[in-house]
């Protein structure tokens, strides 16, 4: 198998009990993940844990949508050459709360992890992420970087972004950096000049949004009109 399902249901007694954990072991093979999480979910706390080997490569996907939600993505790069690419979206509606908690944790050098966390809020729909880069003393000549943009389609959303870096060697790169906005009612504009109506292009130009992030088959269910 490439990716090693270690345990699905792992309870961490100690610390919190109601925090559903999933552990995955990436050998040495280029994994794509695919994670999702919707209004179909009954976990209000979910934790999910990467290992990547040495030489391994990890390419994930996380979709969250339509239910509140607190998830904790752990990213470990625990040996010589390894990499994670981790995508994540979000669409919260109505009163959703959604709670990401990120950490790219670099243990051995010359490791790379990028992570993309890209948003859209509804009505009184929040989020709040924190995202954590740990690079340690032996892991030189490593890249790291998060992003992380929210779009609020409602004066009543709202968005929240804390970036930390924890470096402990100089010898290495790390870039974060976030951004909340509206749409671009110049764009808007642009496909009404040429015959797109209001809706439609809501809906293009959230597809343009997430186009980096997710293919277009997984996000478009969960595109809302208003």
């Amino acid at each position: 198998m490439r990716l090693r399902l270690i345990d699905s249901l792992l309870w961490r007694w100690k610390t919190q009990l109601d925090k559903r954990m999933t552990y995955y072991v990436v050998d040495n093979e280029h994994v794509i993940e695919r994670v999702c999480i919707n209004e179909n979910n009954k976990e209000e706390n979910i934790h999910i844990s990467f290992v990547i080997g040495r030489n391994a490569v990890l390419d994930c996907e996380i979709v969250i949508a339509h239910t509140s939600v607190s998830v904790f993505i752990e990213c470990v790069l625990a040996d010589e050459l390894a990499r994670a690419d981790i995508r994540c979206a979000y669409i919260g509606v109505e009163s959703n709360s959604i709670a990401i908690e990120t950490l790219q944790h670099h243990r051995k050098h010359l490791t790379n992890s990028r992570l993309l966390v890209k948003g859209v809020l509804y009505d009184t729909a929040q989020s709040c992420h924190s995202g954590m880069v740990r690079v340690d003393t032996s892991a030189r000549q490593s890249v790291s970087s998060q992003e992380h943009k929210t779009l609020l389609l409602s004066e009543f959303s709202r968005a929240l972004s804390i970036p930390s870096l924890e470096v402990k060697t100089d010898d290495v790169k790390c870039f974060h950096g976030s951004a909340v906005g509206r749409f671009n009612d110049e764009h808007l504009f642009y496909a009404a000049a040429r015959g797109i109506n209001k809706d439609n292009a809501g809906k293009l130009l959230l597809k343009a949004f997430f186009s980096d992030v997710v293919s277009d088959e997984t996000i478009e269910k969960y595109i809302v009109i208003r």
